[in-house]
C-alpha cells in the first residue's frame, strides 16, 4: 500500500510540474487565438500588449518576445503608465535582440511619455547608442556626470 501512495503522489506532483511548463505556451495560443478573433484595433491591441507582458513576466526576452513588441501601437494603450511600462520594455528586448534603431526609437518615445529624466534612462542610452551614435553615448555620459563623476569613465566605450 505505501509504495502505492507514494508512486501517486510522485506522478501528481509531475503532472503539476508539467502543466507548469505549459502555461506559458497556453497563455500565449490563448492570447493569440483572443487577437484572431478580436472585432476593435484597441481590443487585439490590448492582447498583443498581454502577450508581451506574458513574455516580460516570464523573462523570455527571445526573438518572439521582439515580434510581439513590433504588433503594438503604444498610442492605443490605456493610460500613460501602460505606455511607459511598454516602451521601456520594448526598447531594452530591441537592445537584448541587437535592433539599435528600434530600440532608439523605443526609447525616445519612453523619454517624451514618461518624461524620464533619472539614470536609468541615461544608462540605456549609453548602451543602446554604443557602437552606434557616439555623440549618443557623449551626451549621455555627460548627463549621467552631473548625478556622478565615476561615470565619466563610461566614455571609453567610444
Amino acid at each position: 500500500m505505501r509504495p502505492t501512495i507514494t508512486i501517486l503522489i510522485i506522478l501528481i506532483t509531475q503532472t503539476k510540474f508539467l502543466f507548469g511548463q505549459q502555461s506559458f505556451d497556453n497563455g500565449l495560443l490563448l492570447l493569440e487565438q483572443k487577437i484572431y478573433s478580436s472585432q476593435s484595433d484597441t481590443m487585439r491591441n490590448h492582447c498583443c500588449f498581454q502577450k508581451f507582458d506574458l513574455y516580460v513576466v516570464n523573462k523570455n526576452y527571445s526573438a518572439d518576445a521582439f515580434k510581439e513588441a513590433k504588433r503594438i501601437d503604444y498610442l492605443l494603450l490605456p493610460d500613460s503608465i501602460s505606455q511607459s511600462r511598454f516602451l521601456w520594455n520594448a526598447a531594452i528586448i530591441s537592445q537584448l535582440n541587437e535592433d539599435k534603431v528600434s530600440a532608439l526609437y523605443y526609447l525616445s518615445q519612453y523619454k517624451v511619455v514618461s518624461k524620464d529624466t533619472s539614470i536609468q534612462t541615461y544608462l540605456l542610452a549609453t548602451i543602446i547608442n554604443n557602437g552606434f551614435d557616439s555623440i549618443g553615448v557623449s551626451n549621455a555620459v555627460l548627463k549621467l556626470t552631473t548625478y556622478n563623476k565615476n561615470f565619466d569613465s563610461l566614455l571609453c566605450m567610444n
